[in-house]
């Protein structure tokens, strides 16, 4: 349900509960989704904008803006993962592992930092005696597993 919606991403609704919580994690300046996530898919947006050709590290490294050491240890995380296929050599780089219809950005969310802990304590959860009754805690829960479900049908063909 929508109480009021506030915002559209890919011209699709956001429901104000999420909108709220992507507020807050911005303002409290949390990593919503970390450094590491959004190097990755924009990684792979780039290597898929290009699906004939091999990317090197450093290509993508200066078309980025990104670090190279801390790109090439993310290419090889995916490379690990299936996502991407490496080919070494004079001439070697990346291309996609998989389909990009098939790598969504959930994927990369749970190689990199596991879930989006929307749910973590907003004072400090070794001081909260309230712990698991906590019925703010459950809302934080229940709209990170709502987020996670809209991630999940986000897919680097989406975003080209």
């Amino acid at each position: 349900m929508y109480l009021y919606t506030i915002g559209t991403v890919m011209s699709r609704k956001i429901p104000l509960d999420i909108m709220i919580l992507l507020w807050y994690h911005y303002r409290m300046k949390s990593r919503f989704i970390t450094q590491k996530v959004d190097y990755g898919i924009r990684a792979l947006c780039a290597i898929a904008g290009k699906p004939k050709e091999l990317a090197t590290v450093a290509e993508l490294a200066q078309a980025l803006k990104v670090p190279h050491p801390f790109l090439r240890g993310i290419l090889q995380a995916l490379n690990k993962h299936g996502l991407l296929r490496s080919y070494k050599g004079k001439h070697g780089g990346f291309t996609l592992g998989k389909d990009p219809r098939r790598i969504r950005v959930i994927d990369l969310i749970n190689i990199f930092q596991g879930s989006l802990k929307l749910g973590v304590c907003v004072v400090n959860k070794d001081l909260c005696p309230d712990i698991r009754g906590c019925k703010l805690r459950q809302k934080l829960e229940a709209a990170e597993r709502r987020v996670m479900q809209e991630l999940g049908a986000v897919t680097i063909q989406s975003l080209l």
